[in-house]
């Protein structure tokens, strides 16, 4: 027991500075990675985020173009359009504040422009006529 204290160090513990280290092959968003990658990822980001902002707010192609027979219909469908290309812009805007890259922004904002021009040709369309209105089932 002596032989074991003895080869012991002399000096007390101390707490080190721990640093996390990534893998290699990991380094789509670590400080090193290039600038492209970077500001794909960020894109990428803004992009999913502006269609899950718009379809929180909206229904479906399919329920605008399929009960959207109607110009009441239209005219109610229509604010909903509005506030979701709003609350994209306003979300792509944010994310280009706060990562400081403009790219993801305005990827971010042509998504939501897309998306309201596919729901305004979805309630403008002509109605189907197989499918009777949802007053009438």
């Amino acid at each position: 027991m002596k032989t074991m204290l003895a080869n012991r160090s002399s000096h007390r513990w101390a707490p080190t500075k721990w640093t996390p280290r990534m893998a290699e092959g990991y380094e789509i968003m670590a400080p090193e990675a290039s600038n492209g990658k970077k500001t794909l990822g960020l894109s990428l980001l803004s992009a999913t985020t502006v269609f899950s902002c718009f379809s929180s707010v909206n229904p479906s192609l399919f329920t605008l173009s399929t009960f959207s027979s109607k110009p009441e219909a239209r005219e109610r469908a229509m604010p909903g359009l509005w506030i979701g290309l709003g609350a994209s812009i306003i979300g792509s805007v944010a994310i280009g504040f706060a990562f400081d890259e403009w790219a993801p922004a305005v990827v971010g904002g042509l998504t939501g422009v897309a998306l309201f021009g596919a729901s305004l040709w979805a309630i403008n369309r002509a109605p189907i006529d197989s499918i009777p209105s949802i007053e009438n089932q």
